[in-house]
């Protein structure tokens, strides 16, 4: 077997007392002592987590990673996550992780979850974010699923790919990352 290191990360804390430099500055060095490379942090996008995080990260040499676990914003809040964005992206993170559990019943508001084109109305939300993620030069990646889910997981990833392919989003295929 060749002699390949696997990446480790780990999900930081999301809760905002975690994100206060003392905090900070005590946990990345633990996480780098594990063996990390990987940070992801959790957030929304009704705010920016601070610069300093990512420049802490960065020290300790932990590539920092976004994952948005709230719903995906519609169309008319477009703006307001492209300058989320785009301050992620000056601040050194690469790799955006939009939404978590699409095909669960629980991660939309009551009102969001059609479950007769539940894909459609996720893909809606998901591609403009995820192109957008693509131009500034970042790499867009699927939201983990719920095993079996309310939506069966393996069905709702085979339509959503297939819906991108449909739509003939080769720019999105081509960079996009699966998780799980």
């Amino acid at each position: 077997m060749a002699n390949y290191k696997y990446p480790i990360g780990f999900t930081y804390f999301s809760k905002p007392k975690f994100r206060i430099d003392q905090q900070v500055k005590s946990w990345f060095p633990v996480f780098r002592e594990f063996g990390a490379s990987t940070i992801i942090f959790k957030t929304g996008f009704n705010r920016a987590i601070p610069e300093d995080i990512f420049l802490c990260a960065h020290e300790n040499e932990l590539i920092p990673m976004i994952q948005f676990t709230h719903e995906l914003p519609l169309a008319r809040n477009f703006n307001d996550a492209a300058f989320l964005l785009d301050a992620y992206v000056k601040w050194g993170v690469q790799h955006f992780i939009l939404w978590d559990k699409p095909n669960s019943k629980q991660a939309w508001p009551v009102d969001g979850w059609h479950y007769e084109n539940l894909v459609d109305h996720f893909l809606d939300r998901f591609i403009p974010l995820a192109n957008y993620i693509v131009q500034i030069g970042a790499t867009p990646i699927l939201s983990p699923l719920q095993p079996g889910g309310d939506y069966w997981d393996t069905a709702f990833l085979e339509l959503a790919l297939k819906g991108l392919k449909r739509r003939r989003l080769d720019d999105i295929l081509e960079r996009l990352i699966l998780s799980s």
